[in-house]
């Protein structure tokens, strides 16, 4: 029969092993609810982000996507022509209240200068369309990669992945060097028992 001072070590080797275990199993499940809460966040985030700009981020797309420099020009100049239409006729009005004939050298000159500035605005927008439609696209795709929070998300599964496998590795090891000193007790106290 056992001497009860080593069914004590027994024991208690035993059940110290099997209470570490138990704590380490806590607390990787207190972890893993944890991550799990935290991804859960992340993921409503993005669902809300989703509901509010996911209609406007797909509009966008669809303009960048189908702006051309052609295109570009037509915009620019369809707006340019209707002020351009507005301030003439203004002009002609202004001149015409104060008795100034459209034939005069005044309005002539003034007609020849808007003329002259119409004409470069329009080549310009043309020799720069190209560039300007490349820097507008670029913009948009920064500006996308930078608000959308799908990255958040990413990062958050990762670092809940890293976390459950570093948790998972410390409960193990720690319920491993439990039962291990277990074992040790456990052997050296039968060997004691059995030599005595």
């Amino acid at each position: 029969m056992p001497e009860p001072a080593t069914a004590t070590i027994v024991g208690g080797s035993v059940i110290g092993g099997a209470v570490a275990a138990d704590g380490a199993r806590d607390a990787a499940d207190t972890a893993a609810d944890s991550q799990d809460a935290m991804l859960a966040f992340e993921r409503q985030r993005y669902n809300d982000w989703k509901a509010i700009y996911g209609d406007i981020e797909q509009g966008l797309a669809d303009y960048y996507e189908e702006l051309t420099p052609a295109r570009f020009i037509s915009q620019n100049f369809d707006a340019y022509e209707q002020e351009y239409a507005d301030t003439r006729k203004r002009l002609q009005e202004s001149l015409t209240q104060r008795g100034i004939r459209a034939d005069s050298g005044v309005a002539v000159s003034l007609d020849a200068g808007m003329e002259l500035a119409r004409t470069e605005y329009r080549a310009g927008v043309r020799a720069n369309a190209e560039q300007e439609v490349a820097d507008r696209k670029q913009s948009f795709l920064g500006l996308g990669v930078q608000r959308d929070p799908s990255n958040s998300l990413s990062a958050a599964n990762r670092a809940v992945y890293q976390n459950d496998t570093a948790i998972a590795g410390q409960a193990a090891a720690a319920a491993g060097e439990a039962v291990g000193t277990a074992i040790g007790e456990t052997t050296t106290a039968l060997a004691d028992y059995f030599r005595g």
